[in-house]
């Protein structure tokens, strides 16, 4: 007798992994199945393929300064400091996406300190950028 409850618990274990494995496999389509209709609705959106990466960052776009009225609620309209412009701000968030891109986060960090000296608020994923306003540093 005491075999067959070993041979039981055996049987337990077996039909456990096979169901995680079922399980696994099951999200795993299903995660496709959603990636495959994303690229589908933005063929459909943009008339072109997107990127099979998965990359949510779009960086065929270039960065915009929006304010309020763009929508940006928290924007000011206010001038940039003389070392900057809205280019020098455009090239700066490039580089940051790049370097995102490319993993290297110690340069993308530098860039986001340089942004936050700034006052710049930016949102990746729209790749726009405001200014708020500046706080007094004392």
């Amino acid at each position: 007798m005491g075999n067959t409850s070993k041979e039981t618990a055996e049987t337990r274990k077996a039909y456990k992994k096979a169901k995680k494995k079922r399980r696994i496999l099951k999200k795993a389509e299903q995660k496709r199945e959603i990636e495959q209709q994303r690229i589908r609705s933005n063929n459909d959106v943009t008339g072109k393929p997107s990127s099979l990466s998965g990359n949510s960052m779009d960086t065929s776009t270039k960065w915009r300064r929006v304010g309020k009225k763009d929508g940006a609620k928290k924007a000011v309209d206010r001038p940039l400091d003389d070392d900057y412009s809205v280019e020098k701000i455009n090239e700066l968030l490039e580089k940051r996406s790049k370097a995102k891109e490319e993993k290297n986060y110690t340069v993308s960090d530098e860039v986001t300190k340089t942004l936050v000296e700034l006052q710049i608020v930016y949102n990746d994923e729209k790749r726009e950028w405001h200014t708020r306003i500046l706080k007094n540093k004392d």
